[in-house]
């Protein structure tokens, strides 16, 4: 039994909020496609310096 007296859909909590004085970021989904983006070219990058010494 839920505890709101309402049967309204309690909204859905965001996957990341970051509040820094008047300043807020709000993800709402994970953003898979950029962190693999991001994870290829680091690792790209780590390889290659990795590789010259």
């Amino acid at each position: 039994m839920s505890l709101s007296s309402d049967n309204a859909p309690s909204p859905r909590r965001p996957f990341l909020e970051v509040r820094c004085g008047g300043f807020r970021l709000v993800v709402q989904r994970v953003p898979y496609k950029l962190i693999t983006a991001v994870s290829t070219v680091a690792g790209t990058v780590t390889g290659s310096l990795w590789l010259q010494r």
